[in-house]
């Protein structure tokens, strides 16, 4: 009987394990994604502040007023980004540091 106890919590340990590397996966993925969609805004606004400053430029016609809360816009979403991107870095160093850890013992 005492055997397959052990074989028990030798099954709950690893099933644990697998269950929180899961949830760290899956986490690491959805910071990811949300740092690709705020890149892939920052791109679009980059395209859009191309276009009006191209306009601008060969029509001589101001595009100020146009230009400028895609300036603003830009501004934020790069904010955005270099948060996302640090709290991508955390999680990395966190987990490196849980391995560490976890090493030692």
């Amino acid at each position: 009987m005492a055997n397959w106890e052990a074989i028990k919590e030798n099954v709950k340990v690893v099933a644990d394990k697998a269950v929180k590397t899961t949830g760290e996966l899956a986490d690491s993925a959805a910071m990811q994604i949300k740092l690709k969609s705020l890149e892939h805004k920052r791109d679009k606004k980059y395209k859009e502040l191309g276009k009006l400053t191209y306009r601008q430029i060969k029509t001589e016609e101001s595009m100020a007023e146009r230009i400028a809360p895609i300036i603003d816009e830009l501004d934020e979403v790069r904010a955005q980004i270099k948060a996302q991107a640090k709290l991508i870095d955390d999680a990395k160093k966190a987990r490196a540091e849980a391995r560490a850890k976890k090493n030692e013992e």
